[in-house]
């Protein structure tokens, strides 16, 4: 593993998924894997994951390259940390490491970093939520 990928292993090595997601790893890996399959069937990280599901990820598949002989830092692993890069609700605690070979993502003409999540409207609010 190169430095930039032993930084990103180490970051998602500090999210502790059994506590924030399950709390043992096979429900971690069936909660995530509803978000895996998805991507196996489309090539992308699905809109709907949340911060902590897609931390949860890239746990678990630090995880699995930890406990097996498998790269898990390949195309799925750099999706799902740039996925977590890209999401509107990540505070910069959430954030994994600038790849060195990426540039960060563009802030739009709000200053807000642009994002690929389609913005909520009240149509995925459910009824009685007055969450705005």
């Amino acid at each position: 593993m190169s430095d930039p990928r032993e930084a990103e292993a180490e970051w998602a090595y500090t999210y502790d998924g059994y506590k924030r997601l399950a709390g043992e790893p096979r429900y971690l890996e069936a909660v995530v894997d509803v978000a895996r399959d998805e991507y196996r069937r489309t090539g992308r990280v699905p809109p709907w994951c949340g911060v902590d599901l897609l931390r949860g990820w890239a746990f678990t598949l630090h995880r699995i390259g930890h406990f097996s002989s498998h790269d898990v830092y390949d195309r799925e692993w750099d999706a799902v940390l740039q996925a977590v890069r890209d999401h509107p609700a990540a505070n910069p605690g959430d954030l994994p490491p600038t790849p060195s070979h990426a540039a960060p993502s563009a802030p739009d003409a709000r200053g807000a970093r642009r994002h690929r999540f389609p913005p909520l409207s009240s149509a995925d609010v459910p009824e009685g939520d007055d969450r705005e």
